[in-house]
């Protein structure tokens, strides 16, 4: 799974997102993606799913993703109704690292 993001970012910020970016929830709780340019568009891929297990979540959930900069994204979460979902409290916050040697196969 991946998600391409709009091709406006790409322009304006493409170049500022390397190989890996950071995915920030308001508790902390990180994720590691896999940046990749195909074509000139920019898309998550590796690590992104990451977020449906760790959330819980099932189809018509949504992604605000709000670019803070140096390869990083706050976020949050939304169900199909459009209500906030909660992240998970733990103590310290998760770092999920993609699995390098799983990257391109």
């Amino acid at each position: 799974g991946a998600v391409m993001l709009p091709k406006t970012f790409s322009r304006d910020f493409g170049h500022d997102v390397r190989h890996f970016a950071t995915l920030i929830d308001p508790l902390g709780n990180q994720f590691q993606v896999l940046v990749e340019t195909i074509n000139g568009n920019v898309y998550l891929t590796w690590g992104w799913f990451a977020l449906k297990d760790f959330y819980n979540i099932c189809v018509g959930a949504w992604v605000i993703l709000l670019y803070t900069g140096l390869g990083q994204f706050g976020i949050i979460l939304k169900d199909r109704f459009g209500q906030v979902i909660d992240p998970p409290t733990i103590v310290p916050p998760m770092k999920f690292k993609i699995d390098l040697s799983r990257v391109g196969t």
